[in-house]
């Protein structure tokens, strides 16, 4: 599963400034966090998922690690608020469906006590209000990583440093940027050997939780490792040294033209949505 990472093409993305589909995404994300409309929601997921598909071209079949993560988030955002709705907790939710009443609750030793304790004697129950709410909250979730994913295939990491120096960030916040994209798919990776080593070790014999702890060590040791060793390779390029670079007049591309007509039409769009 390769996530966040730079694909080579030949799409008005690609050919887009960085700073641009920075822009788009800022605007877009911003839409949907403000609004509380399914139909808008649906539709800006519906409209990243269309820009996505053409900016992948051939490549579409990268588009599916990231629908797995959607339908993951999806199921996990929508069952928690449908069951923790945090409006039941404060009697304004009436209209449920009882999974375990708090007298049924009463009945279990230690365990009852314990639930009746994190639900604040409210017992546990199925409420239509959260359901719909945890759409609207998964559609926003799935929105932010579908344009971060966006932006992140259709954007060399090169790039990002050199736009987002041009327009005067510190050197030092602008590589902290970069590196935190890049070390998404290394932790995943870093996780898939560890699981991978620790089984053929017979470490799967230690039970399911012995298991996950010692992948998560060996995952910590190893990340700390990269660490170090990118440290001693930015000190040896000498990191921090580079001249101050002027700015430049901006260059617009015709990636850039279409970027804006689109981000327009789709605001224009969702306003005019009801």
């Amino acid at each position: 599963m390769k996530l966040f990472r730079y694909q080579e093409g030949d799409s008005f993305l690609h050919e887009a400034s960085a700073i641009s589909k920075v822009g788009m995404g800022l605007i877009l994300v911003l839409l949907g966090t403000f609004s509380y409309s399914l139909i808008k929601l649906t539709f800006l997921v519906a409209m990243i998922l269309l820009i996505f598909v053409a900016s992948l071209g051939r490549n579409v079949n990268l588009l599916k690690p990231y629908l797995k993560v959607s339908l993951i988030i999806a199921f996990t955002t929508i069952s928690m608020q449908a069951i923790f709705y945090w409006k039941f907790y404060l009697e304004e939710v009436h209209d449920v469906i009882w999974l375990i009443h708090p007298r049924d609750l009463r009945r279990i030793p230690l365990l009852g006590s314990l639930l009746l304790f994190l639900t604040y004697g409210k017992g546990v129950a199925f409420s239509w209000e959260g359901f719909l709410y945890g759409v609207l909250t998964a559609l926003k979730f799935i929105l932010a990583l579908l344009v971060g994913a966006m932006i992140t295939l259709t954007t060399r990491p090169s790039e990002f440093l050199r736009e987002l120096r041009d327009i005067g960030l510190p050197p030092m916040l602008v590589y902290a940027a970069i590196i935190t994209i890049r070390f998404i798919p290394l932790l995943i990776e870093e996780g898939k050997v560890a699981v991978v080593a620790l089984r053929s070790r017979g470490g799967s014999r230690r039970g399911v939780i012995g298991f996950m702890n010692r992948t998560l060590y060996v995952m910590i040791i190893n990340t700390i490792k990269r660490a170090k060793m990118l440290a001693i390779a930015l000190e040896l390029k000498g990191f921090g040294c580079m001249k101050r670079r002027k700015r430049g007049v901006r260059v617009v591309k015709k990636g850039d033209l279409k970027l804006l007509i689109i981000t327009a039409m789709t605001c224009i769009l969702v306003l005019l949505i009801p």
